[in-house]
């Protein structure tokens, strides 16, 4: 009997010991297995960078609109708040009051903000036109070249790119400042005032002029519209210096999206004609005519330095009663370029040769 208790006790041992042995391989197969692992991943997503970016919503300024809806963003790993405005100089607002984290401008913007500060980053250019800007005559009145312009009224907002382009119309035709009538209007004020005839001649672009075209017909004259003969405008993606400093990966991550955007609208241009037709409230067929006057590249050139430092100079000469005896707080203009397009795409970074010859 007690012989029978001793096996008995010794079977039960065993069982005990086997089922502990199966336990521990089976909870080093689950710590182990390759699939489990991939499927505690899948559940732990990483938290995407939460970003807020303020644009132009125009075909001037269509990579973040692409970005945007066409899942570049996200992909780059980054959840995207946009918001659209019609001024540049709302945006840059927007960014200087820390509102948004990145806001698309174009360089005037720039030039504005340094008579205050210069905490500013250039992270990209990302359009400019090649006839985009216009200055368009009341041929009814007589206005066929740019020497007519004498003694008119001219419609042109103050203090920005199109401001700097009639002077030089003018300089060009031989028509001093006192000889014209150049009236302040914001652009949709401008074409209003154009249409009712109330001003002789207006400089502007799309989609105003197509509105002009629709109202007065065969009465208008194209002036001139050769932009970059004149004085053309660049769009550029800016942040803060500061904000960069603390989040430069999180930058890289922007413009990554913004290239992604720039090889989707080359492969495929209709589908993005498509895109702003549907936001702007434009026909597919004019947003084609008005993209194919603007010029579409991510880069950095010298020429955006060149830019920026001449319209720092003549804003206090052109504007007094608002830059007079005012200058730059800075005027090391190489230092706004941020690098952080040359560690992504290099070929696309022309300011640094530039600056070195």
């Amino acid at each position: 009997m007690i012989k029978q208790h001793k096996l008995l006790l010794l079977f039960f041992v065993i069982i005990a010991i086997s089922l502990s042995m199966v336990i521990l391989v089976v909870n080093q197969e689950k710590q182990a297995s390759p699939g489990t692992t991939l499927k505690v991943n899948a559940q732990e997503s990483v938290p995407k960078a939460k970003v807020k970016i303020i644009d132009g919503l125009s075909a001037n300024s269509p990579f973040i609109l692409i970005a945007d809806k066409m899942g570049f963003f996200e992909k780059a790993g980054l959840d995207v708040n946009v918001s659209y405005t019609a001024l540049g100089k709302l945006a840059m607002d927007a960014l200087n009051s820390g509102s948004v984290d990145y806001a698309g401008v174009v360089e005037m913007n720039v030039a504005h903000t340094l008579f205050s500060h210069d905490d500013i980053s250039i992270l990209c250019e990302y359009s400019e036109p090649k006839t985009g800007i216009k200055v368009l005559g009341r041929g009814d009145k007589g206005i066929h070249s740019a020497k007519d312009l004498r003694g008119k009224k001219i419609g042109v907002f103050f203090g920005v790119n199109i401001h700097v382009f009639i002077i030089k119309v003018l300089e060009e035709a031989g028509i001093a400042l006192k000889d014209v009538e150049l009236v302040n209007l914001k652009p949709a004020d401008a074409a209003a005032a154009f249409v009712s005839g109330s001003i002789d001649a207006v400089v502007t672009w799309e989609p105003l002029i197509s509105l002009i075209r629709e109202k007065l017909g065969d009465k208008i004259t194209i002036i001139t519209e050769d932009s970059q003969r004149y004085w053309p405008y660049k769009l550029i993606l800016v942040t803060k210096r500061s904000y960069l400093e603390k989040k430069p990966e999180q930058a890289k991550k922007v413009l990554k999206a913004i290239l992604m955007a720039e090889e989707y609208f080359n492969e495929n241009p209709n589908e993005v004609y498509s895109l702003l037709s549907e936001h702007l409230k434009i026909d597919k067929n004019k947003i084609a005519r008005m993209c194919d006057e603007i010029s579409y590249e991510v880069k950095l050139s010298p020429r955006l330095i060149e830019m920026i430092s001449y319209e720092t100079k003549w804003l206090p000469h052109y504007l007094p009663m608002f830059f007079q005896g005012k200058r730059p707080v800075s005027e090391n203009y190489f230092e706004l370029i941020s690098d952080s397009l040359k560690g992504i795409k290099p070929e696309t970074y022309h300011v640094e040769n530039n600056v070195n010859d």
